[in-house]
Protein backbone atom coordinates (compact mmCIF):
# COMPACT_ATOMS: atom_id res chain seq x y z
CA UNK A 1 0.00 0.00 0.00
CA UNK A 2 1.04 3.58 -0.63
CA UNK A 3 1.97 5.64 2.36
CA UNK A 4 -0.13 8.70 3.20
CA UNK A 5 2.65 10.94 1.91
CA UNK A 6 2.65 9.15 -1.43
CA UNK A 7 -1.13 9.50 -1.69
CA UNK A 8 -0.83 13.20 -0.98
CA UNK A 9 1.87 13.59 -3.63
CA UNK A 10 -0.22 11.69 -6.18
CA UNK A 11 -3.29 13.80 -5.46
CA UNK A 12 -1.25 16.98 -5.65
CA UNK A 13 -0.02 15.95 -9.09
CA UNK A 14 -3.43 14.82 -10.38
CA UNK A 15 -5.68 17.47 -8.88
CA UNK A 16 -4.73 20.34 -11.25
CA UNK A 17 -5.23 18.08 -14.27
CA UNK A 18 -8.61 16.93 -12.94
CA UNK A 19 -9.70 20.51 -12.31
CA UNK A 20 -8.64 21.59 -15.81
CA UNK A 21 -10.35 18.58 -17.40
CA UNK A 22 -13.53 19.28 -15.44
CA UNK A 23 -13.53 22.94 -16.48
CA UNK A 24 -13.05 21.99 -20.13
CA UNK A 25 -15.88 19.52 -19.84
CA UNK A 26 -18.22 22.12 -18.37
CA UNK A 27 -17.31 24.80 -20.88
CA UNK A 28 -17.39 22.62 -23.99
CA UNK A 29 -19.98 19.99 -23.13
CA UNK A 30 -22.97 20.01 -25.39
CA UNK A 31 -25.54 17.26 -25.47
CA UNK A 32 -25.76 15.78 -28.98
CA UNK A 33 -28.57 17.61 -30.76
CA UNK A 34 -28.82 20.26 -28.04
CA UNK A 35 -28.79 23.91 -29.08
CA UNK A 36 -26.90 26.79 -27.56
CA UNK A 37 -29.15 29.44 -25.95
CA UNK A 38 -28.46 31.77 -28.89
CA UNK A 39 -29.38 29.12 -31.47
CA UNK A 40 -32.52 28.11 -29.58
CA UNK A 41 -33.72 31.73 -29.43
CA UNK A 42 -33.19 32.23 -33.17
CA UNK A 43 -34.95 28.99 -34.04
CA UNK A 44 -37.92 29.83 -31.85
CA UNK A 45 -38.29 33.21 -33.54
CA UNK A 46 -38.01 31.81 -37.07
CA UNK A 47 -40.36 28.89 -36.43
CA UNK A 48 -42.95 31.31 -35.07
CA UNK A 49 -42.62 33.83 -37.89
CA UNK A 50 -41.95 31.36 -40.76
CA UNK A 51 -40.60 34.12 -43.02
CA UNK A 52 -41.11 34.24 -46.75
CA UNK A 53 -38.53 37.04 -47.00
CA UNK A 54 -35.47 36.84 -44.76
CA UNK A 55 -33.16 39.81 -44.21
CA UNK A 56 -29.71 38.66 -43.08
CA UNK A 57 -26.86 40.82 -41.80
CA UNK A 58 -25.49 42.47 -38.69
CA UNK A 59 -26.46 45.57 -36.73
CA UNK A 60 -26.59 47.60 -39.97
CA UNK A 61 -29.75 45.78 -41.04
CA UNK A 62 -30.96 45.67 -37.45
CA UNK A 63 -31.04 49.46 -37.30
CA UNK A 64 -31.43 50.16 -41.02
CA UNK A 65 -34.59 48.29 -41.98
CA UNK A 66 -38.04 48.17 -40.40
CA UNK A 67 -39.42 44.74 -41.29
CA UNK A 68 -43.05 45.70 -40.73
CA UNK A 69 -42.76 48.81 -42.91
CA UNK A 70 -40.93 46.82 -45.58
CA UNK A 71 -43.72 44.25 -45.63
CA UNK A 72 -46.32 47.00 -46.00
CA UNK A 73 -44.35 48.63 -48.82
CA UNK A 74 -44.20 45.28 -50.63
CA UNK A 75 -47.95 44.78 -50.41
CA UNK A 76 -48.31 43.33 -46.93
CA UNK A 77 -48.73 39.78 -48.14
CA UNK A 78 -45.39 38.22 -47.13
CA UNK A 79 -43.98 37.45 -43.70
CA UNK A 80 -40.61 39.18 -43.25
CA UNK A 81 -37.99 38.43 -40.59
CA UNK A 82 -34.55 39.83 -39.77
CA UNK A 83 -31.74 37.42 -38.91
CA UNK A 84 -28.95 39.54 -37.45
CA UNK A 85 -26.66 40.30 -34.56
CA UNK A 86 -23.72 42.62 -34.04
CA UNK A 87 -20.39 41.80 -35.73
CA UNK A 88 -21.73 39.03 -37.99
CA UNK A 89 -20.10 38.19 -41.32
CA UNK A 90 -20.81 35.70 -44.16
CA UNK A 91 -19.43 32.77 -42.12
CA UNK A 92 -22.08 33.49 -39.49
CA UNK A 93 -24.78 33.92 -42.13
CA UNK A 94 -23.87 30.61 -43.73
CA UNK A 95 -24.11 28.53 -40.55
CA UNK A 96 -27.28 30.32 -39.43
CA UNK A 97 -28.98 29.73 -42.78
CA UNK A 98 -27.78 26.13 -42.88
CA UNK A 99 -28.53 25.16 -39.28
CA UNK A 100 -31.30 27.50 -38.14
CA UNK A 101 -33.30 27.93 -41.35
CA UNK A 102 -32.95 25.08 -43.81
CA UNK A 103 -32.26 22.36 -41.23
CA UNK A 104 -35.64 23.28 -39.71
CA UNK A 105 -37.35 22.91 -43.09
CA UNK A 106 -37.96 26.65 -43.46
CA UNK A 107 -37.94 27.78 -47.09
CA UNK A 108 -37.96 31.57 -47.51
CA UNK A 109 -38.68 32.63 -51.07
CA UNK A 110 -36.17 35.46 -50.89
CA UNK A 111 -32.99 35.86 -48.83
CA UNK A 112 -31.51 39.37 -48.72
CA UNK A 113 -27.93 39.82 -47.47
CA UNK A 114 -27.49 43.41 -46.25
CA UNK A 115 -24.04 44.89 -45.74
CA UNK A 116 -21.14 46.43 -47.65
CA UNK A 117 -18.84 44.98 -50.35
CA UNK A 118 -15.95 44.76 -47.92
CA UNK A 119 -18.14 42.92 -45.45
CA UNK A 120 -19.25 40.45 -48.13
CA UNK A 121 -15.58 39.62 -48.79
CA UNK A 122 -14.71 39.02 -45.13
CA UNK A 123 -14.09 35.35 -44.39
CA UNK A 124 -13.50 35.11 -40.64
CA UNK A 125 -15.59 37.31 -38.30
CA UNK A 126 -13.17 40.08 -37.25
CA UNK A 127 -14.34 40.39 -33.64
CA UNK A 128 -14.56 38.01 -30.70
CA UNK A 129 -18.33 38.63 -30.54
CA UNK A 130 -18.70 37.46 -34.13
CA UNK A 131 -16.56 34.39 -33.50
CA UNK A 132 -18.59 33.55 -30.38
CA UNK A 133 -21.79 33.73 -32.40
CA UNK A 134 -20.23 31.50 -35.04
CA UNK A 135 -19.51 28.90 -32.36
CA UNK A 136 -23.04 29.18 -31.00
CA UNK A 137 -24.58 28.23 -34.35
CA UNK A 138 -22.08 25.64 -35.61
CA UNK A 139 -23.06 21.99 -35.79
CA UNK A 140 -20.72 19.05 -35.19
CA UNK A 141 -20.04 18.85 -38.94
CA UNK A 142 -18.99 22.04 -40.71
CA UNK A 143 -16.65 21.16 -43.61
CA UNK A 144 -17.16 24.51 -45.39
CA UNK A 145 -16.35 26.56 -42.29
CA UNK A 146 -13.38 24.37 -41.43
CA UNK A 147 -11.98 24.58 -44.96
CA UNK A 148 -12.51 28.28 -45.63
CA UNK A 149 -12.35 29.96 -42.24
CA UNK A 150 -9.72 27.86 -40.49
CA UNK A 151 -7.87 26.07 -43.27
CA UNK A 152 -5.13 23.90 -41.81
CA UNK A 153 -6.27 24.81 -38.32
CA UNK A 154 -9.66 23.15 -38.83
CA UNK A 155 -8.83 20.24 -36.53
CA UNK A 156 -10.31 21.02 -33.14
CA UNK A 157 -11.91 24.30 -34.27
CA UNK A 158 -15.33 23.35 -32.92
CA UNK A 159 -13.84 22.45 -29.53
CA UNK A 160 -11.89 25.70 -29.49
CA UNK A 161 -14.96 27.74 -30.38
CA UNK A 162 -17.13 26.03 -27.80
CA UNK A 163 -14.48 26.75 -25.20
CA UNK A 164 -14.38 30.40 -26.27
CA UNK A 165 -18.18 30.65 -26.26
CA UNK A 166 -18.40 29.04 -22.82
CA UNK A 167 -15.78 31.41 -21.48
CA UNK A 168 -17.62 34.39 -22.99
CA UNK A 169 -20.91 33.32 -21.39
CA UNK A 170 -19.18 32.93 -18.01
CA UNK A 171 -17.55 36.36 -18.31
CA UNK A 172 -20.84 37.97 -19.34
CA UNK A 173 -22.66 36.40 -16.39
CA UNK A 174 -19.88 37.46 -13.98
CA UNK A 175 -19.86 41.04 -15.30
CA UNK A 176 -23.65 41.27 -15.06
CA UNK A 177 -23.58 39.95 -11.49
CA UNK A 178 -20.95 42.49 -10.41
CA UNK A 179 -22.87 45.28 -12.14
CA UNK A 180 -26.19 44.30 -10.55
CA UNK A 181 -24.70 43.82 -7.08
CA UNK A 182 -22.96 47.19 -7.29
CA UNK A 183 -26.13 48.96 -8.38
CA UNK A 184 -28.13 47.11 -5.73
CA UNK A 185 -25.68 48.09 -3.02
CA UNK A 186 -26.13 51.78 -3.76
CA UNK A 187 -29.64 52.01 -5.17
CA UNK A 188 -31.51 48.75 -4.51
CA UNK A 189 -34.07 48.03 -1.81
CA UNK A 190 -32.79 46.44 1.38
CA UNK A 191 -32.66 42.65 1.13
CA UNK A 192 -32.89 42.66 -2.70
CA UNK A 193 -29.39 43.57 -3.76
CA UNK A 194 -29.22 41.48 -6.96
CA UNK A 195 -32.80 41.86 -8.17
CA UNK A 196 -33.02 45.50 -7.14
CA UNK A 197 -29.67 46.27 -8.72
CA UNK A 198 -30.71 44.65 -12.00
CA UNK A 199 -33.92 46.70 -12.03
CA UNK A 200 -31.81 49.85 -11.76
CA UNK A 201 -28.82 48.89 -13.92
CA UNK A 202 -30.53 47.56 -17.06
CA UNK A 203 -32.67 50.67 -17.77
CA UNK A 204 -29.68 52.90 -17.01
CA UNK A 205 -27.43 51.00 -19.42
CA UNK A 206 -30.11 51.15 -22.11
CA UNK A 207 -30.61 54.88 -21.60
CA UNK A 208 -26.89 55.64 -21.85
CA UNK A 209 -25.72 53.20 -24.52
CA UNK A 210 -28.81 51.95 -26.32
CA UNK A 211 -30.99 54.98 -26.96
CA UNK A 212 -30.58 56.36 -30.46
CA UNK A 213 -31.18 59.96 -29.38
CA UNK A 214 -28.66 59.95 -26.50
CA UNK A 215 -25.49 59.79 -28.59
CA UNK A 216 -23.06 62.71 -28.65
CA UNK A 217 -22.25 62.81 -32.36
CA UNK A 218 -19.39 65.27 -31.86
CA UNK A 219 -17.72 62.68 -29.64
CA UNK A 220 -18.32 59.98 -32.25
CA UNK A 221 -16.80 62.13 -34.98
CA UNK A 222 -13.67 62.67 -32.89
CA UNK A 223 -13.19 59.20 -31.41
CA UNK A 224 -15.12 56.44 -33.15
CA UNK A 225 -13.49 56.70 -36.63
CA UNK A 226 -10.07 56.09 -35.04
CA UNK A 227 -11.33 52.96 -33.30
CA UNK A 228 -13.15 51.75 -36.41
CA UNK A 229 -10.07 52.24 -38.56
CA UNK A 230 -8.14 49.88 -36.29
CA UNK A 231 -10.93 47.31 -36.45
CA UNK A 232 -11.19 47.61 -40.24
CA UNK A 233 -7.49 47.08 -40.77
CA UNK A 234 -7.43 44.14 -38.39
CA UNK A 235 -10.52 42.61 -39.94
CA UNK A 236 -9.20 41.86 -43.42
CA UNK A 237 -9.29 38.13 -44.10
CA UNK A 238 -8.16 35.54 -44.88
CA UNK A 239 -4.72 35.98 -43.42
CA UNK A 240 -5.73 39.27 -41.81
CA UNK A 241 -3.60 41.01 -44.41
CA UNK A 242 -5.39 40.91 -47.74
CA UNK A 243 -8.87 40.95 -49.17
CA UNK A 244 -10.13 37.53 -50.24
CA UNK A 245 -11.12 36.62 -53.78
CA UNK A 246 -14.76 35.76 -54.41
CA UNK A 247 -14.19 31.99 -54.51
CA UNK A 248 -12.35 32.15 -51.18
CA UNK A 249 -15.31 33.78 -49.47
CA UNK A 250 -18.47 32.18 -48.10
CA UNK A 251 -20.60 33.84 -50.80
CA UNK A 252 -20.47 30.91 -53.30
CA UNK A 253 -21.53 28.56 -50.51
CA UNK A 254 -24.40 30.82 -49.47
CA UNK A 255 -25.52 31.08 -53.11
CA UNK A 256 -25.53 27.28 -53.47
CA UNK A 257 -27.29 26.85 -50.13
CA UNK A 258 -30.12 29.28 -50.92
CA UNK A 259 -30.66 28.32 -54.56
CA UNK A 260 -30.57 24.58 -53.87
CA UNK A 261 -33.54 25.12 -51.55
CA UNK A 262 -35.51 26.97 -54.21
CA UNK A 263 -34.86 30.48 -52.91
CA UNK A 264 -33.67 33.67 -54.56
CA UNK A 265 -30.73 35.67 -53.24
CA UNK A 266 -30.07 39.42 -53.35
CA UNK A 267 -27.10 41.35 -51.93
CA UNK A 268 -27.72 44.94 -50.80
CA UNK A 269 -25.06 47.60 -50.27
CA UNK A 270 -26.48 49.66 -47.39
CA UNK A 271 -25.58 53.33 -46.79
CA UNK A 272 -23.25 54.39 -43.99
CA UNK A 273 -22.96 57.82 -42.41
CA UNK A 274 -21.24 60.39 -44.67
CA UNK A 275 -18.18 60.49 -42.40
CA UNK A 276 -17.66 56.74 -42.97
CA UNK A 277 -19.04 56.38 -46.48
CA UNK A 278 -15.81 54.86 -47.82
CA UNK A 279 -15.55 52.27 -45.05
CA UNK A 280 -17.36 49.50 -46.90
CA UNK A 281 -15.85 50.04 -50.35
CA UNK A 282 -13.42 47.72 -52.13
CA UNK A 283 -11.15 48.23 -55.12
CA UNK A 284 -12.40 48.14 -58.69
CA UNK A 285 -10.97 44.70 -59.51
CA UNK A 286 -12.66 43.02 -56.55
CA UNK A 287 -15.89 44.88 -57.29
CA UNK A 288 -15.84 43.69 -60.90
CA UNK A 289 -15.11 40.18 -59.65
CA UNK A 290 -18.12 40.33 -57.33
CA UNK A 291 -20.51 41.74 -59.95
CA UNK A 292 -19.44 39.18 -62.55
CA UNK A 293 -19.84 36.26 -60.15
CA UNK A 294 -23.28 37.42 -59.01
CA UNK A 295 -24.49 37.82 -62.60
CA UNK A 296 -23.19 34.38 -63.53
CA UNK A 297 -24.97 32.82 -60.55
CA UNK A 298 -28.24 34.68 -61.12
CA UNK A 299 -27.96 36.59 -57.84
CA UNK A 300 -29.38 40.10 -57.49
CA UNK A 301 -27.28 43.13 -56.58
CA UNK A 302 -28.79 46.30 -55.17
CA UNK A 303 -26.45 49.26 -54.72
CA UNK A 304 -28.15 51.68 -52.34
CA UNK A 305 -25.08 53.06 -50.62
CA UNK A 306 -25.62 56.47 -52.23
CA UNK A 307 -29.32 56.54 -51.43
CA UNK A 308 -30.30 60.08 -50.49
CA UNK A 309 -31.37 60.27 -46.85
CA UNK A 310 -32.62 63.23 -44.78
CA UNK A 311 -30.43 65.02 -42.21
CA UNK A 312 -29.86 63.24 -38.90
CA UNK A 313 -30.41 59.83 -40.50
CA UNK A 314 -27.60 58.27 -38.42
CA UNK A 315 -27.25 58.16 -34.66
CA UNK A 316 -23.57 57.20 -34.93
CA UNK A 317 -21.03 56.79 -37.72
CA UNK A 318 -22.53 53.50 -38.92
CA UNK A 319 -26.13 52.96 -37.82
CA UNK A 320 -29.31 54.61 -38.99
CA UNK A 321 -31.63 56.44 -36.66
CA UNK A 322 -35.42 56.14 -36.76
CA UNK A 323 -35.51 58.91 -39.34
CA UNK A 324 -32.95 57.16 -41.53
CA UNK A 325 -34.70 53.81 -41.17
CA UNK A 326 -38.02 55.37 -42.16
CA UNK A 327 -36.45 56.76 -45.35
CA UNK A 328 -34.31 53.76 -46.29
CA UNK A 329 -36.93 51.03 -45.85
CA UNK A 330 -39.22 52.15 -48.70
CA UNK A 331 -36.15 52.71 -50.90
CA UNK A 332 -35.18 49.08 -50.26
CA UNK A 333 -38.71 47.97 -51.17
CA UNK A 334 -38.57 49.89 -54.46
CA UNK A 335 -35.15 48.45 -55.21
CA UNK A 336 -36.27 44.85 -54.63
CA UNK A 337 -39.32 45.37 -56.83
CA UNK A 338 -37.16 46.95 -59.53
CA UNK A 339 -34.85 43.93 -59.52
CA UNK A 340 -37.79 41.60 -59.99
CA UNK A 341 -36.84 39.89 -56.74
CA UNK A 342 -40.45 39.07 -55.85
CA UNK A 343 -41.39 37.50 -59.17
CA UNK A 344 -40.51 34.33 -61.01
CA UNK A 345 -38.47 35.82 -63.84
CA UNK A 346 -34.73 36.41 -64.06
CA UNK A 347 -33.30 39.05 -61.76
CA UNK A 348 -31.99 42.23 -63.36
CA UNK A 349 -28.27 41.96 -64.07
CA UNK A 350 -25.89 43.93 -61.89
CA UNK A 351 -23.63 46.64 -63.24
CA UNK A 352 -20.35 48.01 -62.00
CA UNK A 353 -20.92 51.36 -60.23
CA UNK A 354 -20.22 54.29 -62.54
CA UNK A 355 -17.62 55.62 -60.12
CA UNK A 356 -15.60 52.42 -60.65
CA UNK A 357 -16.22 51.91 -64.37
CA UNK A 358 -13.18 52.38 -66.63
CA UNK A 359 -12.91 55.70 -68.38
CA UNK A 360 -13.90 55.72 -72.06
CA UNK A 361 -11.10 56.88 -74.31
CA UNK A 362 -12.20 58.74 -77.40
CA UNK A 363 -10.08 59.34 -80.50
CA UNK A 364 -10.45 61.00 -83.86
CA UNK A 365 -12.70 63.88 -84.76
CA UNK A 366 -15.89 64.46 -82.79
CA UNK A 367 -19.06 63.01 -84.32
CA UNK A 368 -20.96 65.29 -86.67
Amino acid sequence: MLRSGAWAAALAALLPALVIAGALRVLTAQTPGALSPEAAAVEAQLLEERPEILLVGNSLVGYGVNAADLGAALGGERAISKLFSASLRPANWYVMLKNRVYARDLRPELVVLVGTPKMFFDVEPPTSAGRDMLAAHMSDYEPVINAKVYGRESEGSLLRHRLQAGRARFQEAAHAAVRDLSAGLFFGAEGELLRGGRAVAEPAMQAVFGAEDSVDMSLHHRVIPVLQQAVDEDGSSPGRGRLAHYEETLLPDIVELVQSRGGRLVLVWIPLAPTRDDMGAIDRDRMAELIGALNEAGVGWLDLHEQELPPNSFFDSLHMSRKGRAAFTPALARGLEGLGALGDGALARARLPLSLAPAIERGGPPPP
